[in-house]
């Protein structure tokens, strides 16, 4: 199937069901970068950790504190970022649609050239670099890379339906 016929086969699948379709192109974007950023922050760097500072946590003396309780929000908020970084845990239900959502790549898309244009889109939303950059430095076209990304959640969303795998928001 070509990849014009492919998109307008989903498409008007899109259309047909409206609001009742629950797969779609965009919802299987976002479940893919959900499951790679969950991935991503579940499992961690590899490799070393590379420098660090031996030196032990600040302690904070009152006069510390009594200044940072007179400052401005805003001038509070601009350190906020980097100290107050909250990370919960992924609960069994998001680990579960992780899981299934990271299967789809090899399960439906069965070219594959199209699914390493998908695994460096996956790859560029994990480490937060924009794809524009990560295809510059493969040496392979925005054009190209962009559209055989397209093509395989296309394909995906199609195996979906096909398959007919019940949508769990």
């Amino acid at each position: 199937m070509s990849f014009a016929a492919l998109i307008a086969t989903v498409t008007a699948y899109e259309e047909q069901f409206g609001a009742d379709q629950d797969w779609s192109r965009d919802v299987v974007e976002e479940r893919l970068e959900d499951a790679i950023k969950l991935a991503h922050r579940t499992a961690g760097r590899v490799g070393p950790r590379g420098y660090g500072s031996a030196m032990p946590a600040y302690l904070y003396s009152e006069l510390d504190l009594w200044y940072q309780q007179t400052q401005e929000a805003e001038e509070r908020s601009k350190g906020d970022r980097q100290r107050n970084r909250i990370v919960r845990a992924a609960s069994t239900h998001e680990i579960a649609q992780m899981e299934q959502s990271l299967d789809w790549p090899k399960r439906y898309v069965g070219n594959e050239v199209v699914r390493k244009a998908l695994h460096l889109w996956m790859l560029s939303k994990a480490v937060r670099v924009p794809f524009k950059r990560v295809l510059k430095g493969r040496g392979i076209a925005q054009r190209t890379g962009i559209e055989r990304k397209d093509r395989a959640i296309a394909l995906i969303v199609y195996g979906l339906v096909a398959d007919k795998v019940p949508f769990t928001p």
